[in-house]
């Protein structure tokens, strides 16, 4: 099955969800998204990160994804394991991983030594310790001039706003934790199902 509608969060869409042939694209797409968040994880920023508020750059990025995933790699110290599986999401749909099924993806070096059968049994490579279920220790702080009480609470002129809320990689720390997130329900409305 083919989907043709452009969803997805920018930074991690696959070139073929961007229907740049009008071709449509299938799961595969998940598996492009895959790489991106695997090399996020692993390098500490997305290969089509633009700083301009403009998705359209982000986009045009990804429509020369070749050139941007190179340049991206070579900024960072990648195990080959991890450099080649990285390629091999980052590519054309044709020739990505896991489009054969996921024991592709499985058998691939980078998971050499996973016992798959029995992952969910298994403790992480780092378990973080948790003084109480609001505990933040494990997560960066960022140096804010201003309360966030202040910030949240009084109305910011938008000029103001700049000076107040911290940036990190181009983005506001308070933006809607959604933006750039695009939800499309695929269940049929109940009305029409009743006729």
């Amino acid at each position: 099955m083919l989907a043709h509608s452009e969803v997805g969060t920018p930074d991690y869409m696959a070139p073929d969800v961007l229907n740049p042939n009008g071709e449509g694209y299938g799961q595969e797409a998940d598996w492009w998204s895959v790489g991106i968040i695997m090399f996020e994880m692993l390098a500490g920023f997305p290969p089509f990160y633009s700083d301009d508020t403009d998705a359209l750059s982000t986009f045009e990025k990804i429509l020369r994804w070749n050139e941007y995933v190179n340049e991206a790699i070579t900024k960072v110290d990648l195990s080959p394991e991890a450099e080649d599986l990285i390629r091999k999401f980052c590519c054309d749909k044709k020739d990505r991983i896991g489009r054969n099924g996921v024991d592709e993806i499985k058998n691939h070096p980078f998971f050499k030594g996973i016992d798959w059968d029995n992952i969910r049994c298994s403790n992480g490579p780092f378990v973080p310790k948790l003084e109480h279920p609001l505990d933040t220790s494990n997560f960066p702080e960022y140096d804010i001039d201003v309360k966030d009480s202040q910030i949240i609470h009084q109305p910011i002129k938008m000029e103001e706003e700049s000076k107040l809320v911290p940036r990190w990689r181009g983005r506001r720390l308070l933006d809607d934790p959604f933006i750039g997130f695009a939800y499309k329900s695929i269940e049929e409305p109940t009305d029409l199902l009743n006729e």
